[in-house]
Order: structure tokens, then sequence, then C-alpha cells
């Protein structure tokens, strides 16, 4: 009878591993990890993909996973409130958003549009054949989807144009309960006695919850602080309005909007040395006192047609709008640069000036061309009998060609809706009051919100508050200013600070006024001989303008679009 060699078998399991020899106690342990690693990756929910076959519990582990967590808008219900917010639009293609029309910078109603998505205060459905969202680097298209909000809006600012005070109207989820059935007896008569009418009460309300007081501000979603998380820093929310007037619409109710347009005194580059003559204010300054009287003339109901860019696609007949206000203000003092100030410059420290108009509405592009005719006033290089001139259609119906002022220091300030009960001719009455309506619409910011909601107190001066957001925005704007002063200062001081006709060797200060327009941007263009603006090529009258292109449209098979003459402002 053979023995059996210990190399080729392994003893019993059982047996006393003691007597076992290397070869068989080696191979028990390869055994060993072979089955624990099979039990491991047969209960690990993430083993090699590789697998034919998952686990039970990597199965149930997928079906939880993969389980959506909807939304149901349905649960809540909703209201209509006003929301007043401000951006600054250097980054942004304006504010409206065209349907099918990709931009290089994305559009303040679609990021604001996005972060009410976000939020799940709007859920509107989305439309059949809707397009996504442009996947070109460097292009954006949104399909902004307004269905069901009641959405409106009161002005539409242009590409580059900020607002402080810009308003929408808009339907939002609410935090109000839905209405429960309670379960009331509704058969009891008048006839029933009191003691039964109590009895039934009793009996009725035996199995029904109290119903819970609801604080339309106190116990509202914190829209603000909400939608403040989601939005751009340079896209703040600012208060929002829980009462409009029913059938509130943000561009009809508004009757008034407020325009600054912001400047410095002085305007461009002034040279050290150079004097003013009498005719003139003094190199890279501006007359105030000039631009103050011309910008009187724009108070009142006048035709604006040559104070503002024609776009015959709208059709527009009516050109008049009334100005309620129109002045120039001083903001404040600016502490640099050095260089000009002090006795060197014969100038007083350098300040900071606005074009401030308020009206009912405006046309497109009518501050901008406001400002450049103003500008030029201030240079006294025009009169300012040149505005009347241009509000006077019977004798000049044709603008003349002229450019119009930059778009960065443009702000729609703020937006007015007085009282419903005011009446047109009220308004009419006062149009020539300094301040035409005042704003009826109860507006909360997260200073005045009930302090039922704890975080209303940090909504405003805490961290994450619309403060410190603001400041972060601002401190690094003011970084770039002091910087950029520091070294003009340096650039100024480099050579030795001698007046300018030294510095070039004769006085060509007035010969080199003439050529410099100052039209509201960073600087003072040379143009060479200087064409008053009523003596420049002048444009087609606008019927002639619009007829050109309806015609244009009939004969290539396109639909004639207009709109009413008393639209929104259109900055």
């Amino acid at each position: 009878m053979t023995e059996t060699s210990p190399q080729n078998s392994t003893p019993n399991v059982d047996n006393d591993y003691q007597s076992w020899s290397h070869t068989q106690l080696v191979d028990r342990v390869v055994e060993l990890e072979q089955k624990l690693k099979a039990q491991a990756e047969a209960y690990n929910p993430r083993r090699a993909r590789d697998s034919k076959k998952p686990s039970k519990i990597e199965r149930q582990y997928k079906k939880i996973k993969s389980k959506p967590n909807t939304f149901d808008p349905s649960r809540y219900n909703t209201r209509l409130i006003a929301l007043k917010f401000a951006y600054l639009g250097q980054r942004y293609n304006g504010y409206e958003h065209h349907t099918g029309n990709d931009t290089p910078l994305p559009t303040i109603e679609e990021v604001l549009w996005q972060a009410l998505i976000k939020t799940k205060l709007i859920c509107p459905q989305k439309r059949d054949g809707a397009s996504t969202p442009q996947s070109t680097p460097g292009r954006y298209e949104v399909d902004v989807n307004w269905d069901g909000c009641e959405y409106s809006k009161c002005g539409r600012t242009d590409k580059g144009v900020s607002a402080f005070g810009q308003v929408i109207g808009i339907r939002v989820r609410s935090n109000r309960p839905m209405e429960k059935d309670k379960g009331v007896n509704t058969g009891i008569t008048e006839s029933s006695s009191q003691t039964n009418l109590q009895q039934q009460d009793l009996q009725t309300n035996d199995n029904v919850e109290p119903e819970i007081p609801f604080d339309p501000v106190g116990d509202e979603i914190p829209y603000v602080q909400m939608l403040n998380r989601v939005l751009p820093p340079d896209v703040r929310i600012l208060a929002w309005c829980p009462n409009p007037p029913l059938n509130f619409s943000a561009r009809f109710h508004c009757r008034e909007r407020r325009y600054k347009y912001f400047f410095t005194q002085p305007a461009y580059n002034p040279i050290p040395g150079g004097t003013a003559d009498s005719s003139r204010p003094m190199h890279g300054h501006l007359s105030i006192s000039a631009m103050r009287e011309a910008a009187h003339h724009l108070v009142g109901c006048h035709d604006f047609r040559n104070l503002c860019k024609i776009d015959a696609s709208k059709q527009i007949t009516n050109w008049k709008r009334r100005i309620f206000h129109a002045d120039i203000e001083e903001i404040g003092s600016l502490p640099d640069p050095s260089y000009v100030q002090g006795p060197s410059a014969h100038a007083d420290t350098p300040k900071l000036y606005a074009i401030v108009v308020h009206g009912s509405a405006f046309l497109w592009h009518q501050i901008r061309h406001i400002a450049s005719i103003l500008f030029l006033i201030g240079q006294g290089i025009e009169t300012p009998d040149l505005v009347p001139q241009l509000l006077d259609i019977t004798v000049n119906p044709r603008k003349p060609s002229y450019e119009m002022a930059p778009d960065a220091p443009l702000v729609l300030w703020d937006c007015i809706f007085p009282a419903p009960l005011e009446s047109e001719q009220e308004s009419g009455n006062r149009e020539h009051s300094e301040q035409a309506h005042e704003d009826s619409l109860e507006w909360i910011h997260m200073n005045n919100q009930s302090a039922v909601n704890a975080t209303d107190s940090r909504g405003k001066w805490g961290s994450g508050g619309i403060v410190e957001d603001l400041w972060k925005v601002w401190r690094r704007s003011k970084m770039d200013e002091i910087l950029a002063a520091q070294l003009l200062d340096k650039g100024a001081t480099v050579v030795a600070n001698a007046p300018y006709d030294t510095a070039t060797g004769g006085n060509d200060t007035q010969r080199r006024r003439t050529t410099l327009i100052f039209d509201g941007g960073d600087f003072a263009k040379k143009i060479g001989t200087y064409t008053p603006v009523m003596d420049k090529v002048r444009q087609e009258s606008v019927e002639v303008q619009n007829a050109k292109y309806r015609e244009r449209r009939i004969l290539t098979g396109k639909r004639i679009y207009g709109k009413p003459a008393e639209d929104t402002a259109e900055e």
C-alpha cells in the first residue's frame, strides 16, 4: 500500500496544525485568502466593474442612488411680488434676453431667470422645441421661459449700462400653507338653533388641526437672501414688495424713471500751467453752469427725435417724452490724483458730478445723446441754446449726425410707482416739478423685515450679507483705482513739474484745446477742426426711415414689427 505524500495533499482541516508541513500550511493560507477575497467582493457594492452579476446589496444601493429627488410645485402656494435689484452692467450684454440670439456675454435677464429656477421660486414647464444652452465657447444662449410667472420688467438697459433700481414683477413660490379640506358639515340651515350649531362645530372640529396664523412678511421665504446666494456678486436683490397693486405690471405701472450719468471734474487730463480765456473753461474742465442752463431746457414734454438713436424696426411715430427734472448735481470730491490739486493747476479739488434726468419714459439711447450734447456745451464749443434748437422739430426735423456718450457711466438710478389713484391729469400738472411722483410701493429691505425670520438680521451686515458682498466688489475696484492713481502720480512727478508751455517750447495750449473733444469717455478725442452740431450732415427724417424699412420688409416677405409709442425706457 502506497503512502500519500504530504506535499500533494492537504490534511483534514480538523487536524492539529502543528502536525502540518510548511507546504501544507502555505497552501491553506492561500486557500483562505482566496475565500476571503471572494466574500469581500460579493458584499462590496463598489466591486470590480467587470463582474457580470451584481450582488443583492449592490442592486439595492444602485436603486436607492438613482431614485430622482423631484420637486412638485403643485404642493406650494404662489404669490405675485415685485423685486428691486441692482447690477453693474459692464460684464453683461444688456438687460433683455432675445430668444435665438446668442451673445458674447450673458444678459441680466438670463442670470436672474437661472437664479429663480435654481431656487425653485419659479417652475415653468419647458416649451416644445426649446433650445438647449449654447455650448459654443464664448457665446451664451439660454431658453428663458417666463410662462405662468406673470413676469414684467420696468426698463431695458443697453449693453454696458448699470442699474441700481431696476424693478420686475413676478409670481413666485410662497411659504403660505395650502388650504386643506376641513370636513365641515355644510348641511346646517339658518333655522338650526345656536346650541345645535355649537355642538356641530365641536363634533366637526375634533379632528381638525387649528389654522396657524401666517405673517405675509415675517413667515415668508427670505426672497432677497435666497436669490443673492446664487446670483453673481455684481447682481444683487435689494428689496421685495409683498403687496403690489392688483394686476401689477412693472412696465405699465411705472410712471417715472430716473437716470444718472456720472463724470469727473476735470473731465479729462488737465495741463498744468494752462490758463483759461474769457469764453471757455480751463483746459480739461467743464462749465457746470452752462451745462445746468442747457439741461433745464429739457424739462417738459418735448419731441426728442434729435436726441436719441433712431431704430426704424420699431416703427415709432410718437417721439414725445415728458421730462420732470434735469440738472447737474455734485456727488462729492475726489482725492486723487494729487497733481491736479492745489494752485499749480489753478483749480479746486477734483470732484464727481452727475447728469440727473427724471422722466416718464425714454427713447433708445436718449440719455447718452443728451449727455453728449451737454459735454459739448460744458467745453464751451457749443452754447446752451443748442438744446432748444434740437428740440424744435419744426425748424430741425432731421437729426444731425453726432456721436453719443459711452455706456459705462450711465445708471438707471430708480423706478417710481405712484399710488394707483393718482390720475394722469394730476401727474401732467406737475410735469415741471423736481419730483413729479412719490413711490407708493412698500419695499421690504433686509433691515426692516420682521425679526421672526432669524436670518434677516444677518442678511444685510453679516457674513454673506448684501453689504459684505458689495464691499468685496467695491474693494476690488477701489484697489484698481488706487493703484491707477498712484501710477498716474508717479508718471506725473518723474519729470520736473514744468508748465506745459515751457515743456513744449511754446504756448500752444489754446490750439490744443480746440482739437480735443470730451464725450464722457476716459479721454478727450483729437478731431482736428471742429464742426458745430447744427452744421453736421443730417440724417433722413424718421418718416423716410420708417417707410424705407417697411419697403424692405415687404420686398423680402417678412413681417413688419412695431412697438407702442409710449414704450418703456430703453437705455
